[in-house]
């Protein structure tokens, strides 16, 4: 009998420690999870500002608050830009009817602000059109980034022509 229990318990010990999980994998959607990711619009990071450039717009809000924006759209989705085109558009807007940095405020720079507000200005109207596809709002998305690169090259120029028309003062010829 005593024997009996000891064997009884090694079972019992044996099977309870040699658990299986049950658990069944989760089941991954490939189809789906493709579908969603070719779905996405993905950007390349373009023109930054500079050191200096950034320096000197910083206490431009309304500009911090585009640049803050167009991080989003680097990687984001159709559905996300058309519900967000119209709060681009508004932004774009304010940075360009209020310029804060004086020097900025010159018609090359001013340009570029009218060329960023075009193209977010055409994005708010996609938003209206029921059958747009994937493609013609990543065209979009890729012109805006484009169009906000070319104004930080612009103020990037700016500054850097500053920079070295102040170097060139300060040598004697």
């Amino acid at each position: 009998m005593k024997y009996i229990i000891i064997v009884f318990a090694l079972l019992l010990g044996c099977t309870s420690c040699n658990k299986k999980n049950n658990k069944k994998p989760d089941v991954i959607n490939t189809v789906s999870d493709s579908l969603v990711v070719s779905q996405r619009i993905t950007n390349s990071i373009g023109v930054l500002l500079s050191e200096d450039a950034r320096l000197e717009v910083a206490a431009w809000q309304e500009y911090q608050k585009v640049a803050l924006l167009m991080t989003e759209l680097y990687n984001t989705s159709k559905t996300d830009v058309l519900e967000n085109s119209e709060m681009y558009a508004t932004h774009i807007k304010f940075m360009r009817d209020s310029i804060r940095v004086k020097e900025l405020d010159n018609p090359k720079i001013v340009s570029r602000l009218n060329i960023l507000l075009t193209q977010s200005l055409r994005l708010k109207d996609m938003s209206n059109i029921s059958s747009i596809s994937n493609n013609e709002v990543k065209e979009e998305v890729v012109k805006l980034c484009a169009s906000f690169s070319s104004l930080n090259s612009k103020i990037n120029t700016f500054y850097k022509t500053k920079q070295l028309e102040k170097d060139l003062e300060g040598l004697d010829f």
